[in-house]
């Protein structure tokens, strides 16, 4: 399906020859149960024969802009959703009632059953008040700011450790800590920030596909 719908927008042939022996290189690679355990995959999903080669930076391309491209515009125009924000594959959806939220998780997983062959990896996920917390891409988001996950930690002292028994390239680990020392403060001053303000709103999110 991805060659179909990359065909759809570009017609350079030599250029969609390359896309397919980069996507040919992944096949059969979820029929390893060695690869499924090492992945954590559930017993029945993906397909053996489906999913991305891992490790390509196409895939990631791919998966957050081709495959699931025309869900951003049915959850915008069709589902007519104000609050919306999609990551790759992690989904959230805002608005004031839990009701209409079940609602619009149910189309979008009949959507994403019918058009994509997916389906939501946590369809009965619990709908959170944002007046609370959300723990999403490695990290705890409150009102009042942005904390690390403790595994985004531990990834962390694992990257270190590697510097150190010199497994990894010393420009890596700079890198990696220089962007995560980042992010963190971003978040210490977003918390800043968000604690001046006075809004009150009560929406509610959703997440969740695969």
């Amino acid at each position: 399906m991805v060659q179909t719908l990359l065909a759809r927008r570009i017609r350079d042939r030599p250029f969609l020859d390359v896309v397919g022996r980069i996507l040919d290189s992944g096949r059969g690679l979820y029929a390893s149960p060695a690869v499924r355990r090492r992945a954590q995959l559930a017993p029945d999903w993906p397909p053996p024969q489906g999913g991305l080669p891992i490790g390509a930076y196409t895939s990631q391309v791919f998966a957050a802009w081709l495959y699931l491209d025309a869900l951003d515009h049915f959850v915008k125009r069709a589902l007519k959703v104000r609050g919306y924000l999609r990551y790759v594959d992690d989904l959230f959806l805002f608005g004031d009632s839990r009701a209409v939220l079940r609602t619009l998780r149910g189309e979008i997983g009949h959507w994403l059953s019918v058009q994509r062959g997916l389906r939501l990896k946590h369809p009965d996920a619990r709908i959170l008040s944002c007046s609370g917390h959300l723990d999403a891409l490695g990290h705890r988001i409150r009102r009042d700011g942005i904390q690390p996950l403790p595994r985004t930690l531990r990834r962390l002292r694992t990257r270190v450790g590697a510097h150190v028994r010199g497994t990894r390239l010393r420009v890596d680990i700079e890198r990696s800590v220089a962007s995560t020392v980042g992010l963190w403060r971003f978040g210490a001053e977003l918390g800043a920030a968000a604690s001046g303000d006075g809004s009150d709103r009560t929406l509610r999110a959703v997440s969740g596909s695969e």
